[in-house]
């Protein structure tokens, strides 16, 4: 299983919104997950040996933010799944 899967799977239960910040988190862990998608399609796409520097450089950046992000929604006990976006962050 990619990395890419496994964040698509990591929160397995829909958390409806709460307040702001949680709404807010949830939006970010959203945008995340693009971003990771994004970026796999990319990479996949070149061959340029810089290029593949720069986007496994980017994927760090990425994996950072990520560790942040799931540390402030466990923080505030908040789950996540990305296909509960349509129910969480109205």
């Amino acid at each position: 299983m990619s990395l890419f899967s496994r964040l698509r799977t990591r929160f397995s239960k829909p958390c409806p919104p709460g307040g702001e910040d949680e709404r807010k988190l949830l939006e970010a862990l959203w945008e995340l997950q693009q971003d990771f998608d994004t970026l796999e399609s990319l990479f996949n796409m070149t061959s340029d040996p810089d290029m593949i520097d720069y986007y496994v450089h980017q994927h760090k950046a990425l994996d950072a933010r990520y560790a942040y992000l799931i540390k402030q929604a466990r923080a505030m006990g908040v789950t996540y799944h990305p296909r509960a976006r349509e129910t969480a962050v109205r």
